[in-house]
């Protein structure tokens, strides 16, 4: 009553001491309590006492539980709960819990267990909810499996659910997120055909595909094609298509795709100014790359450790390479309170050289400690060098 749950606790524990056996009120009134404030840890402890001595917990005490760690994703605890306390009882639950639990455990990354709670809500009788379908789906998508996107679409079709635009614009976006340019193709003629009208979220995927395949020309197709339809691309398909440019070595196109954003006021977001730095380090143009760095500042965008890996990277793909201005770049991270990464020692291992990144290292407290295999994993053959 006094949000006090250590003092309640010990007067558990002098209760047990004097002899007095916890029972179902008791554990039942501290778990509650317990969830009530939060201290899910606590709940969960009392809980498990409770299963280990086949102690029964009432159900409005373990729904309350439920909707805490609902509150704090914890799909774990809200399984525990409902499967050691609730299941066999017969209780159903209210049904926004079981479509919530659809939706947590699928974003967890549990599809069985996601599954499971399907099937209960359906033996209980709950209405069908699309939006729990929805998260799955964009949970099964992340595995890459997309027969089990079918067998869910199936089993949202059994409950009478046909899947909207939010559905297709989720599974394009998977597809896009593993450059599966094919399948996000097929995936938008499959909304067309159930008569959905595709948004540009629906066109940024599939340029995304496009870019994530090495296929520009498909990228800016797509990106048109959006735009003969009447629809306004926003930030992120013009970031899209920007990238796409730069795939196909056409920076130029790329910075007029930027002067295109300014003109119609679009606000850039960080990817933006991240594609244009990287087009430009790739190339090894450390000016051009350090302005779109500074006109990224100049927007109000800070920069981290990413941006500096990437000038980093211009000065190593420089010919004659940049040592003095990697030295500089190193001086200004650490005077901005940056602290560098694996990647950024990796990077300088190979854009100064051995002695002098140690020297460099030295004089600037850094640990020195190159990467195992950094002469094979310079930026030229490690996609993930600017994380």
């Amino acid at each position: 009553r006094y949000k006090d749950i250590l003092a309640a606790e010990l007067w558990l524990h002098e209760a047990e001491e004097a002899g007095i056996a916890p029972d179902s009120i008791m554990l039942g009134t501290i778990i509650a309590a317990a969830a009530k404030m939060g201290k899910l840890v606590s709940a969960e402890r009392w809980l498990r006492r409770a299963s280990n001595d086949g102690i029964q917990i009432n159900a409005e005490v373990i729904g309350k539980v439920i909707n805490a760690a609902i509150q704090e994703q914890n799909a774990t605890l809200a399984n525990f709960c409902y499967f050691e306390f609730v299941s066999d009882t017969g209780i159903k639950l209210p049904d926004e819990i079981y479509y919530t639990m659809i939706e947590l455990t699928a974003r967890s990354g549990d599809i069985d267990m996601s599954k499971i709670w399907l099937n209960l809500a359906i033996q209980n009788g709950v209405e069908p909810d699309l939006r729990a379908f929805n998260a799955a789906f964009a949970a099964v998508g992340k595995t890459g499996n997309m027969s089990v996107v079918e067998d869910w679409l199936d089993g949202a079709a059994f409950l009478g659910l046909e899947p909207d635009v939010v559905t297709f614009t989720i599974i394009l976006h998977n597809s896009a997120l593993s450059g599966d340019l094919p399948a996000a193709e097929a995936w938008f003629d499959r909304a067309i055909h159930a008569g959905i009208q595709p948004d540009i979220q629906m066109y940024t995927n599939l340029v995304t595909a496009a870019v994530r395949a090495n296929n520009s020309a498909a990228a800016v197709s797509w990106f048109r094609r959006a735009e003969r339809g009447g629809l306004l691309p926003d930030i992120v398909a013009y970031t899209a298509l920007l990238e796409a440019h730069i795939a196909a070595g056409h920076m130029s196109l790329a910075e007029n795709c930027f002067a295109r954003i300014e003109r119609l006021q679009l606000k850039p977001s960080v990817q933006t100014f991240i594609a244009l730095i990287n087009g430009h380090a790739q190339r090894g143009n450390v000016q051009a790359a350090s302005t779109w760095f500074a006109r990224m500042e100049k927007f109000g965008i800070a920069a981290t450790v990413l941006q500096y890996n990437q000038l980093l990277r211009a000065c190593g793909e420089a010919r004659p390479r940049h040592v003095k201005r990697a030295e500089e770049l190193v001086k200004e991270m650490l005077s901005r309170g940056i602290a560098p990464s694996d990647n950024t020692i990796r990077t300088l291992h190979w854009a100064v050289g051995r002695n002098r990144l140690r020297d460099l290292c030295s004089r600037n407290g850094i640990d020195f400690k190159v990467p195992v295999h950094a002469e094979a994993n310079t930026p030229e053959h490690d996609n993930n060098w600017h994380r």
